[in-house]
């Protein structure tokens, strides 16, 4: 999902200079963001989850 927002997300960055900094941050917290979504789906299928 990151890889399809974040060109579009730099790309709308570029058009205005204003922007370019949040635009910068938005694609590295939805990076982030899907690498965290992506450690939490990962998980073995038989593993034992302790509580």
């Amino acid at each position: 999902m990151s890889f399809a927002v974040l060109p579009a997300v730099q790309a709308a960055s570029q058009t205005a200079e204003t922007g370019y900094e949040l635009g910068m941050l938005a694609g590295g917290g939805l990076t982030g963001l899907a690498f965290l979504v992506s450690l939490l789906i990962a998980k073995p299928v038989g593993a034992e989850v302790r509580h």
